[in-house]
């Protein structure tokens, strides 16, 4: 929905749970990097992917 959102996108998503899509589900969790590194992410989620459209439409000819 971020990526819709930002792309300006008003259609429907839908999701549909009984197709598999072949990929395992994977999650970040920083805490090591945190614990270890003493690392915080500079950048959100949302910021991120702002920077990321800004950056496809900026390139994209």
């Amino acid at each position: 929905e971020l990526i819709a959102c930002e792309c300006e996108y008003h259609g429907t998503i839908r999701w549909d749970s009984s197709k598999p899509d072949g990929q395992p589900r994977r999650a970040v969790d920083a805490s090591r990097a945190r614990e270890v590194l003493r690392w915080e992410p500079q950048v959100t989620l949302r910021d991120g992917i702002a920077e990321t459209v800004a950056w496809w439409r900026a390139t994209s000819g």
